[in-house]
Formats: structure tokens, sequence, C-alpha cells
């Protein structure tokens, strides 16, 4: 029987980049926060090879690290930028990123992301607030994070061309961080 008083891992977890946190479980307490970016030119076998080199380096860091969680894999094509292509290639990476870190000893636990978020921001109804001020659902659960973390926490870049050159603006990849905090925090609350 697997003790629950270990760390946990969160994942939002995609072909290009994965963000991640570690949690204690004890005291629901961030412990880090981070990303990975794959090599756009590797294989979904190669990519797997690549996320299991990076689940054994933070279990290392971590050696408590008993559980993940992962958002569960799309069920259908959502608006206009899923395809059913990217959606069956999100699925085939979901169920290889669990199936590693079964692999290396953690218990696999999965979330919608309607359930992720109910836990995370309990009584806020992200569509409703979305919609009322123009913005996508992702945005404002980001928008969100960052006043429970502190924009800080999130990496940022200069731009240097276009009409907004020298603009300070958020990584890309700060999304998919902020995404793995939402599955992380939803799960230990839900």
């Amino acid at each position: 029987m697997k003790i629950k008083t270990g760390t946990l891992l969160s994942l939002d977890a995609s072909t290009k980049e994965i963000g991640y946190c570690l949690w204690g479980k004890n005291k629901k307490e961030l412990l880090d926060m981070s990303h990975f970016t794959h090599n756009e030119e590797h294989s979904l076998i190669e990519k797997g090879v690549a996320f299991e080199n990076l689940i054994s380096s933070i279990i290392s860091e971590y050696p408590y690290l008993n559980e993940m969680v992962i958002e569960e894999p799309f069920q259908a094509m959502y608006g206009k930028s899923s395809s059913a292509h990217t959606t069956a290639v999100l699925n085939q990476v979901n169920a290889i990123y669990q199936y590693i870190c079964f692999k290396a000893g953690l218990e696999v636990s999965t979330i919608t992301v309607s359930q992720s978020r109910k836990g995370c921001f309990p009584g806020v109804k992200i569509r409703s607030l979305a919609k009322s001020v123009g913005k996508k659902e992702k945005e404002v659960c980001f928008e969100l994070v960052r006043k429970i973390l502190g924009d800080d926490m999130f990496p940022t870049k200069v731009l240097k061309s276009g009409k907004r050159k020298g603009l300070k603006v958020f990584e890309d990849f700060a999304g998919d961080m902020s995404d793995s905090y939402i599955v992380g925090k939803g799960f230990m609350n839900g």
C-alpha cells in the first residue's frame, strides 16, 4: 500500500511544453514550479524518452515523490484551436506520460479541466467571468493564478520586433506553468 504523505507532481502536458508543479502533500505547499520544452523536431517516441528523463531527474531531486496528476485527455475537439489530428496526438502524449509516471512508481490520477478549475478557484465561475471581460477562460485563469502567486513566479521576455517591440511580456510557457498549478491545487482541494 502506497503512503499518501509524499510529494505530488501536477502536470499540464502537451507535445511542445510541459508545465509542472511539485507539492508537499501534507501542507499542500508549492515546492517548485517549472516547465520543460520539447524539441519540436523529435518524434512522439523521442518526446516520451525526453519526458522519462525529466521524470527521472525530478524523482532524483524529490525522492518522496509518489503521486502525479494530469488533466484527463481530450474527449472532443474544442473550437477552432483543435483538429482531430491534434486531439489524437494529445491523447497519445497524455497516455505516454501517464505510463511513464506509472512505470516510475508514481500513483497516477487524472482530473478534468472543469474539476481542476473548480477546486483551485472555489466559487469562481470562470466561464462567466471570462465572457464578462471578453477574454478566454485560460487567460482569466492565468490572471487568477498570478494574483495568488505574484507575477515574479512567471518568466518574462522583452519583445525584439514588431509593433510591441520593447514590451515586457510573459513567456509563452508561463500559461502552461499556471495550468499545472491549477491542476495540482484543484486536485488537492477536490
